[in-house]
């Protein structure tokens, strides 16, 4: 049984494998364009705390700004508000790294194949113009999601959340405990929303087949910098729930 699951994965990896290459073989040269942070400025602001970093920048393009979180996962950053055109070919946006967090990077780039170092098209840039500690307000939700098997593999479990806001919501989840938590490891968000409200954690199963009766709790929060005052939107700017449609 164990050669045959060890057969599996070779298996599964050498059609990702194939796939990589075929991305590769088709795809344009990529090149990129990272911006210089300002000098003496701050990259990072103490966890627990209420500071966090303001980022504007200006680009020929929408960026992608990139924070490390304290237990060391990335964030891709979504702007505070709509991005404005300065100029024919130029948008600025402001971003807010979180309190804790560290930027990272502050990019344009286009394609996803090699070489990575292709020279970029005339007029393109990105630059950081303000990079500061400011204060932050937070709206927490959270709720709980029922865990059902996933149909891609038997050795992981998922669940499903609807968030709201027209903020980037950042999740916290763990298994809630009960009488089959035992069987379930640390629930991982797959990745950004394809629809801008449904949120897929997988969660690890430690016995595949086994009853689907376990739940995660899962608690959403959103940050704001403060302008005028530092009074946070009401409960509204953020809502969350288990999705109904999750089969």
């Amino acid at each position: 049984m164990r050669e045959v699951s060890r057969a599996r994965a070779w298996a599964g990896r050498g059609v990702a494998l194939i796939a990589a290459l075929a991305c590769i073989a088709t795809s344009k040269p990529r090149w990129h364009i990272e911006a210089a942070f300002p000098r003496q400025a701050p990259t990072v602001t103490p966890a627990g705390g209420r500071l966090g970093l303001a980022v504007t920048v200006e680009a020929s393009r929408l960026p992608e700004v990139r924070c490390s979180t304290p237990d060391h996962r990335f964030q891709v950053l979504r702007p505070l508000a709509p991005a404005t055109t300065t100029a024919p070919s130029a948008v600025r946006a402001r971003y807010l790294c979180a309190p804790g967090w560290q930027l990272e990077s502050v990019r344009i780039d286009e394609g996803s194949g090699e070489p990575r170092s292709s020279t970029p098209p005339p007029g393109e840039f990105v630059r950081i113009t303000r990079l500061e500690a400011v204060e932050t307000w937070t709206v927490s939700a959270e709720t709980s999601a029922p865990i059902r098997p996933w149909d891609r593999s038997p050795e992981y479990g998922i669940a499903t959340v609807v968030a709201t806001s027209p903020l980037q919501p950042y999740f916290q989840a763990s298994v809630e405990p009960g009488p089959a938590a035992a069987m379930f490891g640390v629930p991982s968000l797959m990745g950004p929303s394809t629809d801008g409200a449904h949120y897929e954690f997988l969660v690890p199963v430690t016995a595949p087949g086994g009853p689907y009766r376990g739940t995660i709790r899962v608690r959403a929060t959103i940050y704001g910098a403060c302008e005028a005052s530092c009074n946070p939107p009401g409960p509204d700017a953020l809502t969350l729930a288990p999705a109904d449609d999750a089969g």
